[in-house]
């Protein structure tokens, strides 16, 4: 369904990929899923704000896309992370109607089309999870509009298809704190 969207505007797809051993996957999710639910709040504000102004729009919906390793256990373990960050999600977007419920029932006066704005702002789609063993790593990088990811050969895959990309890493501790010593720059990302 991601790619029937693909060229209407209103849909945005961001792919996440952590990466495609389990230890760095472990260590990178949380951060991806925070810099993206970071940026769907700051980006869903700003919708809402259009969306006061001028009612007739349509709203901006923004879809998280994990793509896995093609590992079967990478695959487990993500099947499990996306599953719980699903439910998360869900858990908010039912929160969302009670607000909204409780906000009705006290301001009747209200404008409805505000009231279905503020709950459809929140966490409004569920998280994708693509498997490259089923879909196909190319396949599978196309479907984004843009995309995070942990660095790593993806990048110049993802770079040669033309998706905008931020890469990301953290390594631990001790070897950070020798690279800053070190480095004469800020960041970087190596293309594999």
């Amino acid at each position: 369904h991601t790619h029937q969207n693909k060229n209407n505007t209103n849909f945005k797809h961001v792919l996440l990929l952590p990466g495609s051993r389990l230890q760095e996957m472990k260590r990178m999710m949380p951060l991806l899923r925070h810099g993206f639910e970071e940026c769907e709040r700051k980006l869903l504000m700003r919708e809402t704000k259009k969306i006061e102004k001028d009612l007739e729009k349509e709203k901006m919906t923004i879809t998280p896309v994990v793509v896995s390793a093609s590992s079967g256990i990478v695959e487990q373990w993500l099947e499990r992370y996306v599953a719980g960050w699903n439910e998360e999600r869900r858990l908010a977007r039912e929160s969302s109607d009670v607000d909204v419920c409780s906000l009705e029932n006290r301001n009747e006066n209200r404008n409805e089309n505000q009231n279905e704005n503020h709950n459809e702002n929140h966490n409004n789609v569920d998280v994708i999870l693509i498997k490259q063993r089923e879909f196909g790593k190319y396949e599978a990088l196309t479907v984004g509009d843009c995309a995070v990811a942990a660095s790593g050969t993806v990048v110049t895959e993802l770079g040669l298809l033309g998706v905008p990309t931020t890469v990301v890493y953290t390594a631990s501790w001790m070897t950070e704190s020798v690279v800053k010593r070190i480095a004469a720059v800020r960041s970087v990302s190596l293309v594999n």
